[in-house]
């Protein structure tokens, strides 16, 4: 891709996020840095990109609310001619039976992942498709692709699973303006709550934030890619 390239990372100020962030800084690329309360965490992030030679610089919106998300992405417009890459990285998750969830947590998780993805990329596209070749990334889950049963945590698969509808959509709908969208499934990686006795790896380790990076480096090449659902998990759920 040409040089001067921007990028907006979301939830990037802490965690996986940020990892990823800053794994994608290189001179050339201007990585924009969401968070939402830790404007702390998303400042170092920004100086680490700097550091390594990138520009940075930090926005925030609550993505579960609309008005806060309209703010930020108007902000990213009136600020940037172009977007090259999109990574929608944003997602809370809250562990329940599924007949104890409140409202209020079954919103938050399908605000948070489904509907924040599409109100992100929806408001951001028209930036998107000013890029020569841009690329949307849509963080998923491993075992998203699958219908099946979910007690502990059913909301936020349901947002993980229509993640892959909406990115496979966007992938047939924007394919014409030179866009491509495809989906990262992560497995368990080394900053899970919840982790398996890693001998069920089948590659024998938890996955990290370089993986995810070298996934979205691929796909940021791989012009011909589109639409797919990129398992990043060592073989977990195979």
């Amino acid at each position: 891709m040409d040089a001067d390239q921007t990028f907006l990372v979301t939830a990037a100020s802490s965690g996986l996020g940020a990892e990823m962030a800053t794994g994608l800084a290189k001179p050339g690329r201007h990585l924009i840095i969401h968070y939402h309360r830790n404007r702390d965490g998303a400042e170092r992030v920004a100086e680490t990109i700097t550091a390594r030679g990138g520009a940075a610089s930090v926005v925030s919106a609550d993505l579960t609310d609309p008005s806060a998300t309209n703010e930020m992405t108007e902000r990213v417009g009136s600020e940037h001619e172009r977007l090259d890459v999109l990574v929608n990285n944003f997602g809370p998750y809250i562990r329940n039976r599924w007949d104890e969830y409140t409202n209020e947590e079954w919103q938050l998780q399908i605000e948070g992942t489904i509907s924040a993805t599409f109100r992100v990329t929806r408001n951001l596209i028209d930036l998107l498709r000013a890029a020569p070749r841009a690329t949307i990334i849509n963080l998923s889950d491993c075992a998203a692709d699958r219908v099946t049963a979910h007690e502990p945590d059913l909301p936020y698969y349901v947002g993980k699973t229509g993640i892959v509808m909406l990115t496979q959509t966007i992938a047939r709908a924007e394919a014409a303006h030179g866009i491509t969208a495809n989906s990262l499934m992560p497995g368990v990686m080394e900053n899970s709550e919840l982790k398996p006795d890693v001998e069920r790896i089948p590659v024998g380790r938890f996955g990290t934030a370089d993986d995810l990076v070298g996934a979205i480096e691929f796909l940021i090449g791989a012009r011909y890619v589109t639409g797919s659902s990129i398992q990043v998990g060592g073989g977990w759920k195979l």
